[in-house]
């Protein structure tokens, strides 16, 4: 079976030959760490199964950046010319053609198409935070403005490449969830954000693509309800070794039409082979059995993760999934 019409059956909870196997996307200093520790000069994808998927998307920051908080009309006039969807230096050059090139092919495509919350509004340390978190109180109708924008700018982006290239999932990147729960209450998180979200969920719903992930970190379990009513159909959640987000939870409160992306606790690799095996037979089972979900760790894999940890990981979860 091909690689994407692996994947489009895997989300659309039908029953490929197996779901596809991911990299977690490995760093160059990991790779150059392996290498000294028996990868030598081999490729690391001719030692595991991978099926190749590649992210795309323009340059979604405005020049300069961010938005001064707090902030007034003129702003907002400067903020609405920086978000120029068709300014050619938010494409790479030849941006078409490299698109084409990779979306011609059977490789999966993910476009990421907003930025979420805090990075649309100008959030860059501390005193951008706590100043745009004041702001939903002290001047909301600022808060939607700024938003509102975005989510103009991001379909118009939408339209311009999805008319132009086939993608298989767009996702929205949100960093919202702290350690413990949300940086938002759900209710501000429903007027705020994800209203200004309907525009461009649309927006990709009319250009033909069903996959639409939000793709996030930590504890965001109080926000899934709406999360899912608002269109998004799959979750990727990374770094969020808490209880509430483990997958199996979740599964059973959502069900199975909730697409899945990665949910093995990546501190097992860490640890060795005998965690690495009862993370994996603990969950992926009753995952895989219930379908429509995508194994992978659910996070980068940075230098405390050997080798030879990460090569039985790899083996392990290609004999769960390819051989039952």
């Amino acid at each position: 079976m091909k690689n994407r019409q692996r994947f489009a059956l895997t989300l659309r909870g039908g029953r490929p030959d197996r779901p596809p196997l991911f990299s977690e996307g490995i760093r160059r200093d990991v790779i150059r760490k392996w290498r000294k520790q028996g990868l030598g000069s081999r490729s690391l994808e001719s030692l595991i199964t991978v099926d190749r998927y590649e992210m795309i998307g323009p340059e979604l920051d405005p020049v300069p950046y961010p938005v001064r908080w707090p902030a007034d009309p003129q702003d907002l006039t400067d903020f609405k010319r920086r978000l120029d969807p068709f300014d050619k230096h938010r494409y790479p050059r030849n941006w078409l053609k490299k698109y084409r090139s990779l979306t011609d092919r059977d490789i999966v495509t993910f476009m990421e198409i907003h930025q979420g919350f805090f990075l649309a509004m100008g959030v860059g340390g501390w005193d951008s935070f706590e100043r745009v978190i004041e702001s939903l109180c002290t001047d909301p109708a600022l808060v939607e403005a700024v938003l509102e924008l975005f989510a103009e700018f991001s379909c118009r982006i939408a339209e311009n490449v999805l008319q132009k290239c086939r993608v298989d999932a767009v996702y929205f990147s949100e960093p919202i969830g702290g350690s413990d729960r949300p940086l938002m209450s759900t209710e501000m998180y429903k007027r705020f954000v994800l209203r200004s979200y309907l525009r461009v969920i649309d927006t990709i719903k009319k250009s033909g693509v069903d996959t639409i992930v939000f793709l996030t970190y930590g504890n965001v379990r109080p926000l899934l309800k709406p999360i899912i009513e608002a269109g998004f159909n799959c979750l990727w959640c990374c770094e969020s070794n808490v209880p509430e987000m483990d997958y199996r939870a979740i599964r059973r409160m959502f069900g199975p039409d909730l697409g899945l992306i990665g949910g093995i606790d990546l501190d097992c690799l860490r640890e060795g082979k005998r965690s690495i095996d009862r993370e994996l037979k603990k969950k992926l089972p009753v995952l895989l059995d219930g379908g429509n979900y995508i194994p992978l760790a659910d996070g980068r894999i940075r230098t405390d993760v050997s080798f030879e940890n990460y090569l039985y990981y790899r083996e392990k979860l290609s004999e769960l999934v390819i051989r039952g």
